[in-house]
């Protein structure tokens, strides 16, 4: 469930920057649900709602990278994550960086 709710953030995120003369909202390690409010940066109109689930569990970062968005599996308890190049897969929490959007991946 959780790799189909990061899908959604990441059809959101394009949807906001092709909005927004490709331009992604700004954050580093942000808990991607405090974007779906009315701020500046909201994803509220691209999407038909935030997924459920722990509200901290989704994680955004944006640079000069990209952007790069994760979560923690449970079984596993490694990372799961999609990138902005379209990129996606899992990851292992033990040495995990999205420093600047940089894929990690």
């Amino acid at each position: 469930q959780k790799k189909n709710d990061l899908q959604q953030y990441r059809i959101a995120l394009e949807n906001y920057a092709n909005a927004n003369n490709s331009t992604y909202p700004t954050g580093t390690d942000v808990p991607i649900n405090t974007m779906c409010d009315a701020s500046e940066y909201s994803l509220y109109n691209f999407m038909s709602g935030c997924p459920v689930g722990n509200p901290y569990s989704y994680q955004y970062t944006y640079g000069t990278g990209g952007y790069v968005l994760w979560v923690e599996l449970e079984r596993s308890g490694n990372h799961w994550v999609a990138c902005s190049g379209g990129k996606s897969g899992e990851r292992t929490k033990t040495g995990f960086s999205a420093v600047n959007g940089v894929c990690p991946i």
